[in-house]
């Protein structure tokens, strides 16, 4: 989806977005939506961030705390 999103080409989201969560209306709680779309029953704001440690880091010469992507699974057990 990042490719489309770099081409400006939202109607797949819009798609997703739509048989996924909106068509669910009030169905499910917060907490139950985001356990049934993400698999975690808990919000992880990691991701959030890494991304905006390297998205600003080189725009105000902030040190970066870590270069690792918190989407990489690589060293996880």
């Amino acid at each position: 989806m990042d490719e489309q999103f770099e081409r400006e080409q939202f109607l797949p989201l819009r798609k997703w977005l739509r048989e996924n969560l909106h068509r669910h209306g009030r169905k499910f709680t917060p907490k139950e939506t985001l356990q049934r779309i993400t698999g975690k029953a808990e919000m992880d704001v990691e991701p959030y961030l890494w991304y905006l440690n390297a998205e600003f880091s080189g725009i105000y010469g902030l040190k970066q705390e870590s270069n690792r992507d918190p989407n990489d699974s690589s060293d996880k057990l």
